[in-house]
């Protein structure tokens, strides 16, 4: 055999024995509308969705289930319309990932809000790890734009990742963390640092060998592990458990005071929003800006500032907040500084020009001075004709409460 047909020869034998194990990467793509229809899936009119409950591409099958809202690829509306997006849902969403007999090494994903995807291995953005299946589901609301899946051969070598007892994420008391792997025989090094743990062999590495006792976590940790059997290791798989320390659970029951609200606003990421939707107390600081359009109609909304008394310069802003039980604000007075209020929403950390301003968003005001009714506005009766009570019967001025007057509710002070 000369040397050409020599070096032909052995090229060869590189191109097909050496990609017997080659991993693939399929990149499924949710924000383009000709990549969605490629994958089967009808595009929605503006400002609606199509349910997903199953896509598929090369090899690689992704199973959808729905939460409180249907999985679904959805288009915006007015200024957003043409632009999509894949959207999951908390209460039930979840995605699980399969490549036939093959297993899944790496999920990578692009978009919003991905801090709300859970599962033993994923962090971020990022899954990484070998199984036959991966399933994260949706602690909140993810808005997502791509998913590159890699997925290759199992080796009858390979040591399975590590899994962890709790899902990453944010709680509100300390957790306990136990570690296992389901490679038989396998030892797990983690670091508590941030750190990746790193090994050479029993005598030369970096972190510390899991001896059975689950971890407690008492603030804010990363846990870093993989699995390590007969010299070979795992990938590495991440957990960040983010322990917020309040007063109050932010219920409806217990709201948050306004320092609970800016401990948890504090530990989020610049310009994240909770998932979630919390209380918090607080009493009204500044004048109250009411919303107005052009024509002098209301928009039905307000932006005002919060401190924990009267006066108070350690403020949380309110944006763009309705009324009692969400219902338009429709006058001038509906909020003053000095009112004592509970409002509801999602708590954000607004980042502009560099500049941090912690809001409560897409919301509403829960309790004003004590009533949570859905009065249209709350005031001293001052109007002259009959007053009635919500039973319809005519009472006097003297008489205390909720009242109409002039076709009008009031609280009666």
């Amino acid at each position: 055999m000369n040397k050409i047909l020599r070096y032909s020869f052995v090229a060869l034998l590189a191109m097909v024995f050496g990609n017997v194990y080659a991993d693939t990467e399929v990149t499924f793509t949710l924000n383009e509308p000709d990549a969605i229809t490629a994958l089967g899936i009808a595009l929605p009119e503006a400002g609606q969705g199509t349910k997903v409950e199953e896509i598929n591409k090369d090899g690689v099958k992704i199973v959808v289930t729905s939460g409180s809202t249907d999985s679904r690829i959805y288009q915006g509306s007015g200024g957003n319309a043409g632009k999509y997006d894949f959207r999951i849902y908390k209460n039930g969403g979840s995605l699980t990932f399969t490549a036939g007999t093959n297993v899944v090494k790496k999920i990578v994903f692009t978009g919003n809000n991905l801090g709300n995807l859970s599962g033993d291995g994923y962090a971020t953005d990022t899954w990484n790890g070998s199984a036959a299946s991966v399933t994260l589901t949706a602690t909140g609301t993810a808005t997502i734009y791509t998913i590159t899946v890699t997925y290759g051969e199992a080796s009858a070598d390979d040591v399975q990742a590590p899994k962890f007892g709790v899902a990453s994420g944010m709680y509100f008391e300390p957790q306990t963390v136990a570690l296992t792997c389901e490679t038989e025989g396998a030892k797990i090094l983690y670091t508590i640092s941030g750190e990746d743990p790193v090994y050479t062999d029993d005598s030369n590495y970096t972190g510390v060998f899991y001896d059975g006792t689950p971890l407690s976590i008492t603030k804010t940790t990363t846990i870093k592990a993989m699995a390590v059997k007969g010299g070979k290791t795992s990938s590495i798989v991440t957990a960040i458990y983010t322990i917020v320390n309040v007063e109050n659970p932010g219920t409806e029951a217990s709201p948050f005071t306004v320092a609970d609200a800016l401990t948890l606003i504090d530990a989020l990421s610049n310009g994240a929003t909770t998932s979630e939707t919390y209380y918090v107390k607080g009493v009204v600081v500044g004048t109250p800006e009411i919303q107005k359009k052009s024509d002098g109609t209301f928009y039905g909304n307000a932006n005002f500032d919060i401190a924990a008394e009267a006066g108070g310069t350690t403020k949380l802003t309110c944006y763009r907040l309705k009324g009692l039980d969400n219902a338009n604000i429709d006058s001038e007075d509906y909020i003053k500084e000095g009112d004592e209020v509970v409002v509801t929403g999602q708590l954000q950390k607004y980042v502009k020009d560099d500049v941090v301003t912690p809001e409560v968003k897409n919301g509403y005001i829960y309790s004003l001075n004590g009533t949570t009714t859905g009065i249209t506005a709350v005031k001293a009766a001052q109007q002259n004709g009959a007053i009635y009570n919500v039973a319809g019967q005519m009472v006097t001025p003297s008489y205390k409460g909720l009242v109409i007057k002039n076709g009008r509710k009031y609280i009666q002070k």
